[in-house]
């Protein structure tokens, strides 16, 4: 799987967003560590949203969780 992150420079380090993914925002001071850090919260993002499935939004509406091997 290939995600696209926007990494960018400042006077701290680096810090890394997921346009694709909201809410990831990583920062680090080397690129090495801010690349580790991405991979860390992408993981999570995916493991959470199969913990947490979302609830019905509608009257009527079911979920399914449903497996995607990549």
């Amino acid at each position: 799987m290939k995600i696209h992150i926007v990494v960018h420079q400042d006077q701290d380090g680096y810090w890394a967003e997921v346009p694709a993914l909201p809410y990831i925002v990583v920062n680090a001071k080397n690129q090495v560590d801010l690349m580790e850090q991405v991979r860390q919260a992408v993981d999570l993002y995916f493991v959470s949203a199969v913990a947490e499935p979302p609830l019905p939004t509608r009257v009527g509406e079911s979920i399914s969780l449903v497996e995607l091997s990549m």
